[in-house]
Formats: structure tokens, sequence, C-alpha cells
């Protein structure tokens, strides 16, 4: 069996392991960083390896984590490239915590990474040292977000750092896309290292989901045999190779759009756009067709529809799993990706 091609990157300690790893992601321009006593190696690490590139990752010193993790939001909508948020333990967690609602509500990817709490009582190199070390200490820091991230995890080791940042990065962009959550106790950043193993071939985020072609050709028959389809949408702008392949679908069959205004999802001045208002339009169709929205209108029963329409529902996660209680049902649940759905 083949043996994995591994590089090795010469570093002092683990602090600099850590920003050679996600450098290597390729991806995080940014820093956006509220600090504390636990993040001293890595401003070190951050001043002894900054490089005279415009590209490498710059720190930014934000006042509060809300606004911070809010700015790597407002950067991947932009950009659609994954950003780095650098928070103080257990209290910088909490203050983040309303920004990594957004998030994930908005299935925005960003690298939440918290310092934690020395573990040590003075027995390793970055143990415990200051009063407040006992005080703030969580027995499970992990718990205050994982609720609302994809994925959390305490950094044991910094022999797997690589595998650690990589699966971050490759769970944070992958469908359903949303905020993950690292935690650096500063033992393992302040450990003594001569390098750090960096996989050249590292594996890539999964790939989108395409929907069933079965579901997708019964998709065409209703709408085709409809004689007052609608189109609802919410976020399919979110990717905007998507709003064109809306707008060729609505043309080819004459079918009007009303959109949730979270992204541009479709052209306002287009002839068959309607507006705002879904319950208006979708009480009077006898096809309502469903793309990139979670909650279509106010009210999960269907009362107010007519009692002969049909429903079709296109998202990654059309069961929204990640809600407790979701009543919108449709009659056909389609999982895939709009923009590769679509065309």
């Amino acid at each position: 069996m083949a043996e994995k091609s591994v590089m090795s990157i010469p570093v002092t300690n683990g602090a600099e392991a850590f920003l050679e790893q996600v450098r290597g992601l390729k991806t995080v321009r940014y820093m956006f960083a509220n600090t504390g006593t636990d993040h001293g190696p890595i401003i070190e690490a951050l001043a002894k390896t900054a490089k005279e590139d415009p590209t490498d990752i710059q720190p930014i010193v934000v006042p509060h984590e809300m606004a911070a993790v809010s700015m790597a939001h407002g950067y991947y909508n932009v950009t659609h490239k994954l950003q780095m948020v650098l928070v103080h333990t257990l209290p910088g967690t909490c203050n983040a915590l309303g920004g990594i609602l957004n998030a994930q509500s908005s299935n925005v990817p960003l690298l939440l990474v918290a310092g934690r709490t020395p573990i040590t009582e003075g027995e390793l190199r970055g143990g415990k040292s200051q009063h407040i070390h006992w005080r703030q200490e969580s027995r499970d820091q992990g718990a205050l977000v994982r609720e609302f991230v994809k994925w959390d995890y305490e950094l044991r080791t910094n022999q797997n750092i690589a595998t650690v940042v990589q699966r971050a990065f490759n769970i944070a962009m992958s469908e359903p896309r949303g905020p993950v959550y690292l935690t650096l106790p500063r033992e393992w950043l302040c450990e003594s290292l001569e390098s750090t193993a960096a996989l050249p071939n590292a594996s890539a985020p999964a790939t989108k989901m395409q929907a069933d072609p079965a579901a997708l050709e019964k998709t065409a028959e209703l709408l085709i045999a409809a004689d007052n389809p609608l189109i609802v949408t919410k976020y399919l702008g979110r990717n905007p190779d998507a709003v064109a392949h809306l707008v060729e679908l609505a043309e080819l069959l004459s079918i009007p759009v009303v959109q949730q205004l979270n992204h541009v999802n479709f052209p306002t001045d287009h002839p068959l756009y309607l507006g705002t208002d879904t319950a208006k339009h979708a009480k009077r169709s006898d096809v309502i067709f469903l793309i990139d929205v979670d909650t279509p209108w106010d009210n999960a029963s269907r009362d107010f529809l007519r009692p002969d329409a049909k429903i079709i529902h296109l998202e990654r996660d059309p069961l929204f799993t990640s809600i407790p209680i979701w009543g919108f049902s449709a009659d056909l649940a389609v999982a895939g990706c709009s923009d590769i759905a679509l065309p």
C-alpha cells in the first residue's frame, strides 16, 4: 500500500504549527481577533513568521467578539472564502455566540478558534499562571456552541494538527455549510516542536449534492402540467450562479417568482417578479416550487392553500433536521443543491 506523501514545515512550537496549517488552507486572509492570556504564543508566532506578503494572514483586532464573527460572516458573503475568528477561552466564546447563531442560520462557514484555559497547574509550559485561570475554566467549553456549529473539537496533541485543521475546514465548507469551533489549550501552543507535517494532497470539502434525477423529472412534470405555478425562494442567491438558472427556468415555463430578501435571488425588475408576499400569491397556486427557503410563510399550516395544491421543496436538507420542530410539509421533498440541480 502506498504511503501518504508528507512534507515537513520547520516550526519551533505548537502556535507556529497551527498558523502554518491555517496558511496551508490557502483561504484565510484575515484573523478577526479579540485576544486574551491564552493567545500569547499565537501573537508571538504571528510576529515571528509574518511575511512581506499581502496574501498572508492579517490579524485584525476587534473590540467585541460579536463584531469579529460578523466581520468574518460579511467577508464570506462577498468572497465565498472562509475566515478565522480568534476569541478568548470561555468568556470570548460566550460573547461570540450571537454571531455564531447568525452564521449557523445563514449557512455561513467560518472557523471560530478559542483558547482553552490551561489544563495543567505548572507541570507543563503554558499551564495555569494567573488567578483567573481557575475561575474561568469550563468542564466542557464546546457545549456552549455545540448546538449551533457543525463540528467542535479540542486539540489534544500537535501530532495530528494538520488533520484537525483540514477537517475543520472541510466540514465547514461542505453543504450545508456552517461554522465550526476549535479550542486550543495553551500547553499545546507552547509545546516545543521542530516541524509540523503538512499533507500536500490534502482532502477537499465534499462535493455538492445533486438531486435524484427521478425527483427532478417529477418536478418538471408537475410544473409543466400546472395551471398557476409559483416559485418561492429565500437564499438561492447565496450562490450567484444559481440566479441565472432560476431566471432561465422561470422564463422557460412562465412561472412567477416570489422571494424573501435575504439575498438577491431574482431580478426585482423582471416581469415575472411578484414581490415578497408569499402567502398572497401561494393561496391561488396549484403547484408551489420552494427553492432554498426554510419558512415560506408565517404559519406551518396548509389551510390557506388550495385543497389540490402540490408543494415541491428543493433544498440541501429539505426536512431541516437541525430544527427541532418544523412542520412545513411538502408533497415532494428533493434533497440537492439548487446551483447544480436547476441546470
